[in-house]
């Protein structure tokens, strides 16, 4: 979750202002992405397509845009809800605007409530019709879905990050790509276990009350089918887009804006220009008060191992925990000064004396055996309850 947010912030999404656009869609039709995950390609380009054109009507600003603009996002599946429960919905983090193929960024205008509700009807009809022609809705069934207020379908705009927000850029980003459920809110109570919710559910539920049997079994049902991605990219951050190394070229960088189209208001970026380096590159505001950038440029700058390979999606641990809990582990509560790894303790004798030293056991934990495979006549159409 937070290599991940770290690496969008990073090396991925320029500065420019971001929307998160978040969808739900009806129970009915949750079943089929939850369970069949062909579905999820075809429903995403539906509402990747449909904020695309509204993105080019809000950034045109009366005038005509080149053909070809694409907008630049970042979809992330949710395959749960706050109660541990099965909900299927994306988080679209969505750069809120469009580029041309020269790689000019056109900045959206203001986005009404009625531009949110027509991507919402557009969104509802054509997925609608998809799930009619795939034989898993007739005829009537769409009819009254489409009849219906709203169909059940949600889309919610109203996150808007602005270019010189990185850490709220990267906040946002951690909680699109959070766990299924959050280790700080589950706790032990006797033989069972209590799970805080976030917030009431509809009923007024405040806490689960499971057997640890019970959460095993909720959260299996949550897991994401193997080889399936849980974040995909679209438009100019494609990963075959011709603008991706154009584009994440400026995360983390000045960037010039201008006006366009004959003095509108609608900003632009050159991605041809000669990008102006920040003056720190790694967002400076998650810093403790008692900190300098200084350390943390110092630990930055240290040089890696040169049997690790050289990625910009590769993080150090010391960095990824100062990002999320804003302190360094490599500086001294003391000084304040980064500390140096001088060696490593290989020594039976020493070890278990600095063991010793600090209260902590000596001894290995015993492991327990592997168990047999399971035996060819059992029966499993059978339900069995266990003392």
């Amino acid at each position: 979750m937070a290599q991940i947010a770290a690496h969008l912030v990073d090396h991925v999404f320029p500065k420019v202002p971001v929307r998160q656009w978040v969808l739900s869609l009806p129970k009915r039709l949750r079943y089929f992405l939850h369970h069949h995950h062909e579905y999820i390609s075809p429903v995403l380009n539906i509402l990747i397509n449909a904020i695309e054109s509204q993105l080019i009507q809000s950034s045109s600003n009366g005038s005509n845009l080149p053909d070809g603009c694409r907008l630049g996002s970042v979809t992330f599946l949710q395959r749960f809800g706050k109660a541990l429960n099965p909900h299927f919905h994306f988080h679209c983090c969505i750069i809120d605007g469009v580029f041309d193929k020269e790689g000019n960024f056109y900045l959206a205008n203001f986005l009404s409530p009625d531009d949110i509700q027509s991507v919402q009807a557009q969104v509802r009809k054509r997925v609608v019709r998809l799930f009619q022609r795939r034989g898993y809705l007739n005829s009537d069934e769409a009819s009254d879905m489409l009849s219906w207020n709203h169909g059940s379908f949600s889309l919610d705009a109203n996150v808007r990050i602005e270019a010189q927000d990185r850490a709220g850029l990267e906040r946002l980003i951690r909680y699109c790509a959070r766990p299924i459920f959050s280790g700080e809110r589950l706790d032990c109570i006797g033989d069972k276990l209590r799970y805080i919710l976030p917030k009431p559910t509809a009923d007024g539920q405040i806490v689960l009350l499971l057997k640890p049997f019970e959460l095993l079994d909720k959260l299996s049902s949550l897991i994401p089918p193997p080889r399936g991605h849980r974040h995909h990219y679209h438009g100019v951050l494609a990963p075959n887009s011709p603008l991706r190394s154009k584009i994440a070229s400026f995360a983390n960088k000045e960037i010039s804006s201008a006006p366009f189209l004959g003095g509108c208001p609608a900003s632009t970026i050159n991605c041809q220009e000669e990008p102006k380096m920040e003056i720190n590159q790694k967002a400076s505001s998650n810093l403790p008060p008692n900190q300098s950038p200084e350390i943390l440029a110092e630990i930055q700058d240290r040089p890696k191992d040169k049997k690790q390979p050289s990625k910009a999606s590769l993080f150090r641990w010391a960095m990824l925990l100062a990002r999320v809990f804003e302190v360094f582990p490599l500086c001294c509560p003391k000084c304040n000064h980064p500390m140096r790894i001088i060696s490593f303790i290989q020594d039976e004798h020493s070890i278990r004396k600095v063991l010793t030293h600090l209260n902590e056991p000596i001894q290995p934990p015993l492991i327990t055996l592997a168990r047999g495979p399971p035996e060819p006549e059992f029966n499993y159409d059978q339900s069995y309850e266990f003392a």
